[in-house]
């Protein structure tokens, strides 16, 4: 009668998907395609992974890991609605990725992380990406962001506080956690 609810929740994440599909043409005269993640992207997530420094590892994983496939795989394949991630793409490479993850706990707040290419930092993609994946979270019912960020990694500190979102930090050993909230 009411149809069932996973094709319900599939004809959701399809209507996400469309509208999350954008070209945007950035300082330098490059254009980055924003997207959704594929489940096909795990072997571009790998190139991304071996395009990255092993302080741009660091700063996003907290170690230097081993490439791991299956981890990649885990990555690319997202739900759509609890485990979201965006894609930016320049020349039909993965150069950005923004994710985040519901809490089950509190599933107005969400974990956010990013990741970008150490050729293309510091050129606004980390603010794109944070943008875009704020309007996808306010559609989903989420009002903040919370991000662990090392205390040293002050580019993504930075890139945080100048979102102009409100912002709430606090240092717990040698980590920032930050809340942001995506729905004021």
């Amino acid at each position: 009668m009411f149809g069932d609810w996973r094709t319900r929740r599939a004809n959701k994440r399809e209507k996400i998907a469309e509208s999350n599909h954008h070209q945007l043409l950035l300082r330098n005269g490059s254009t980055l395609r924003l997207r959704p993640i594929q489940p096909d992207d795990d072997k571009n997530l790998l190139d991304l992974y071996e395009r990255l420094s092993a302080r741009s590892l660091y700063n996003r994983f907290f170690t230097v890991p081993k490439p791991d496939p299956t981890y990649a795989a885990y990555l690319a394949n997202v739900d759509g609605i609890n485990h979201v991630a965006l894609v930016g793409e320049i020349n039909e490479k993965i150069v950005a990725v923004g994710r985040f993850i519901r809490k089950p706990d509190s599933p107005d707040i969400a974990e956010a992380a990013f990741t970008v290419a150490d050729a293309w930092q510091g050129k606004g993609l980390g603010s794109l990406m944070l943008m875009r994946l704020a309007d996808v979270a306010r559609q989903q019912g989420i009002r903040a962001f919370e991000c662990q960020v090392l205390a040293d990694n002050q580019p993504m500190m930075k890139m945080l506080a100048r979102s102009g979102f409100a912002i709430e930090q606090r240092l717990e050993s040698g980590f920032c956690q930050v809340r942001l909230r995506i729905n004021a």
